[in-house]
């Protein structure tokens, strides 16, 4: 089950467990929860544990309550960490539960125990909810905006709440247009080099010209483009050659499988000997600005003037 459905689904159950990497989800998860209290009972049977054995969520779960709710119980991240010894124990537990919620929130249990949880999956959204989500965060927000959020925060559906905030308090009582993303929205370099790879690959110089005035507006240095731009060539070219699934690749790299599938994408748009030309060309500029013969801006610049032309690869 997805977070977003919580308020509608029809839960079964006293035992949860929240699992995912989206701040967002977990909140509102969380929120849930917490809501099934009423405020005037929550200090009573809300109860939230940062550090917990089985014990201690034995005796939250089980004191009495002086009032008609259910308690709410909700294990933190990192509170607990099952035990060999535990592992009946909890099982039982869980699967007897009838007079309180229990919910655990990213925490590592057996396959036993978890089979008898109803799991939320509280994982980044993917772009077509993502696209569903925002227009439901803020006033009136256009659909290239949208994208564009979507594409400056990478799904991450908290930093898209905040910067919904950000933008409703800039446009007023107007609709949010892609521009205003562009403008208030920082996009991170990682993303603007993963656009800017795909500029060079369609050998689009308006738009790759563009970026480079973006990166020179926010004061990223030659040397570090470069270097990065290298990082993501080689990742292209291993994603282009490895038998290796993504996940494996971003593994062996030591990088996330995010960007290995993004590099996946752009490496599509080459030949493989051309990957190599390219790899090459990145590595000597750097050289040369390295050894002196030339400066990092000129280096990285005339490597990019040469990317842009088709007879390299």
């Amino acid at each position: 089950m997805r977070a977003h459905e919580l308020s509608t689904a029809a839960l079964s159950g006293n035992a949860y467990l929240l699992e995912g990497d989206d701040a967002y989800w977990l909140r509102q998860a969380k929120r849930f929860f917490v809501a099934k209290v009423p405020e005037e009972e929550r200090e009573f049977n809300l109860r939230i544990l940062n550090s917990a054995n089985f014990d201690a969520i034995v005796d939250a779960v089980e004191t009495m309550s002086m009032f008609p709710s259910d308690p709410v119980v909700i294990v933190e991240e990192g509170a607990y960490k099952e035990a060999a010894a535990d592992k009946a124990r909890l099982a039982e537990l869980v699967a007897n539960l009838q007079s309180a919620i229990l919910v655990f929130v990213n925490t590592a249990l057996s396959p036993a125990i978890k089979s008898k949880l109803t799991v939320i999956d509280c994982k980044k959204s993917d772009v077509f909810e993502a696209r569903k989500r925002i227009p439901e965060m803020t006033r009136a927000i256009s659909a290239a905006a949208v994208d564009r959020l979507i594409e400056y925060t990478g799904r991450d559906m908290a930093a898209i709440e905040t910067e919904c905030r950000k933008l409703e308090a800039y446009v007023g009582s107007r609709k949010i247009e892609v521009e205003d993303v562009e403008l208030l929205v920082a996009n991170s370099v990682e993303n603007e080099l993963y656009e800017f790879s795909g500029a060079l690959a369609a050998k689009n110089k308006k738009q790759a010209m563009t970026i480079l005035d973006r990166f020179r507006r926010k004061g990223v240095a030659s040397s570090y483009l470069l270097a990065t731009l290298i990082g993501q060539y080689r990742r292209m070219l291993y994603a282009a050659i490895s038998p290796l699934s993504p996940k494996e690749l971003a593994a062996h790299l030591g990088v996330k499988e995010f960007a290995v599938k993004k590099a996946g994408e752009t490496a599509s748009r080459y030949s493989k000997s051309g990957l190599k030309n390219i790899l090459f060309l990145l590595t000597e500029a750097e050289l040369k600005f390295k050894s002196g013969e030339m400066s990092e801006d000129t280096a990285f610049r005339t490597a990019v003037a040469r990317l842009l032309d088709s007879e390299v690869v």
